[in-house]
């Protein structure tokens, strides 16, 4: 089982617990087949967050749902921008926010910046998080599980452009499963080390992941990605922005 860095005891308040709010039954992990990656659609998350920060915004998620909605936080999981793991429903009842998926699938939401398709991509810390909820989850459910955007679910544009597009190229997947083959790239490029460049972010939604494959092809992404967003601490990517750039100029 995985680090829960904020299991249920740490954040909940009385009254809204999530025990007092849901009403829907255990997992049938006989019947779940997939995992569903949301977002929660708006920017307003500290990086790095304090405890007191992550404890503050999930009770207030929980009340908004409680009293908005009549029911608990929908996902079983969320995921801070840091990588750290928050236990929502966790393993112990059926999502609430995949309908109409809830009977087969699990949902985590990822804590992210922008919306729609200004939307960041997952963190490399969050991508590592997910695959270790993945790979729980798979070995609960006794199968492989397909990865899914909500937006793959119904119409809307959760979990974002950025962290859609890490879906697409397979980021997420249990964390012992081999990375899926990806075809050479054309004009290869060393890693990133040596002197700081600058490159210009042109593009709407980019994010670590898309600027690593762009830079440096697609080899190494994971640890790429984890690179540039050292070289740039604490930076939110927004289109036209100037950003530090570890290995070579782009031309």
């Amino acid at each position: 089982m995985f680090h829960i860095e904020y299991p249920r005891s740490r954040w909940e308040e009385p009254g809204y617990t999530i025990a007092e709010h849901t009403g829907s039954p255990p997992i049938r992990w006989a019947d779940i087949t997939t995992v569903v990656i949301h977002y929660p659609g708006f920017a307003r998350f500290a990086h790095p967050a304090s405890p007191s920060e992550v404890i503050t915004h999930t009770r207030q998620e929980q009340r908004y749902y409680a009293d908005g909605k009549g029911y608990s936080l929908g996902y079983q999981w969320l995921v801070t921008i840091d990588g750290d793991i928050i236990q929502s429903r966790g393993f112990d009842w059926a999502n609430a926010a995949n309908s109409p998926a809830n009977g087969w699938s699990i949902s985590i939401q990822l804590h992210c910046e922008g919306v729609g398709d200004d939307a960041d991509e997952a963190s490399p810390a969050q991508v590592a998080a997910v695959n270790q909820i993945i790979a729980e989850a798979t070995r609960r459910a006794g199968r492989p599980l397909t990865v899914v955007g909500h937006r793959d679910t119904k119409p809307t544009s959760c979990p974002g452009a950025g962290i859609y597009r890490q879906i697409q190229a397979g980021v997420f997947r249990p964390d012992d499963t081999p990375t899926p083959p990806t075809p050479p790239d054309p004009t290869p490029t060393p890693p990133p080390t040596g002197d700081i460049v600058l490159h210009t972010v042109a593009q709407s939604g980019d994010g670590w992941w898309a600027i690593a494959r762009r830079v440096y092809g697609n080899s190494d992404v994971a640890a790429n990605a984890a690179a540039l967003e050292a070289a740039n601490p604490g930076v939110t990517i927004h289109p036209g922005d100037t950003i530090s750039v570890p290995g070579r100029a782009v031309r």
